[in-house]
């Protein structure tokens, strides 16, 4: 069975002040490139590195 949708893309684009380019709908959230997996919306942090 699939996961439901965290969020939409018209709510991330919403959330961000950004535009929607297609169809998504995030089941994850990850802030680490390494884990990131199908479906997950990539968080980037400003950090050191």
């Amino acid at each position: 069975m699939p996961e439901a949708p965290l969020w939409t893309a018209e709510e991330i684009a919403a959330a961000t002040g950004g535009k929607v380019a297609g169809d998504f709908a995030a089941t994850g959230v990850s802030i680490d490139s390494r884990t990131v997996e199908p479906g997950d919306l990539f968080v980037a942090l400003a950090g050191v590195r």
